[in-house]
């Protein structure tokens, strides 16, 4: 894949969606570039999908310095601030990119081997230090009552206003 960022590794599966083996070959691609060792082992915090759990990735992980935390389901927008301040944007980004490229390049589909410069384009505007540094305050909420005990800062905070939000496009909008 053309135009990926620097050092990426780029994995396809036959279905298009991640697999425990797909997800090990990455995990053994994020080892050899962190490179945790038995000084400084590395917390790897993941959603809690099928693929993250099997025993070749546990024993991989354990293997190699790498301590997985596996968050509930449906709870990474609240415990992990960067799908909020990063993703969310990414998302947004990159659907912008897409639309840019179908505007350029009219009557093609998108291939596999566009993927990765369409990726690096939106992953360059959304992964800022801005973003990352100023992601939402995450607070925990100590009223047993309420069922939402943890919150991303309300939309008025500045850490929140902060956070680069990207328009979309438009391009995908039919009028009438």
């Amino acid at each position: 894949m053309e135009g990926t960022p620097p050092g990426s590794s780029q994995l396809v599966t036959d279905s298009g969606w991640i697999s425990s083996e797909a997800f090990l070959e990455w995990m053994k691609f994020f080892v050899s570039n962190v490179r945790p060792n038995e000084d400084h082992k590395c917390l790897l915090i993941l959603d809690n999908h099928a693929s993250h759990r099997s025993i070749d990735v546990l024993d991989n992980a354990s293997q190699n310095n790498v301590i997985i935390l596996s968050v509930p389901p449906h709870t990474t927008h609240k415990l992990q601030p960067l799908d909020v301040s990063v993703y969310g944007p990414f998302g947004t980004y990159f659907h912008n990119e897409i639309d840019k490229w179908q505007k350029a390049h009219p009557a093609q589909r998108v291939t596999l081997f566009d993927v990765g410069k369409i990726f690096n384009n939106a992953y360059l505007k959304a992964a800022t230090p801005t973003n990352a540094i100023k992601e939402p305050e995450v607070r925990i909420n100590h009223n047993p009552q309420d069922m939402d005990v943890i919150e991303i800062g309300p939309p008025n905070t500045s850490a929140h206003n902060d956070i680069a939000k990207p328009e979309p496009s438009g391009l995908n909008n039919k009028t009438s």
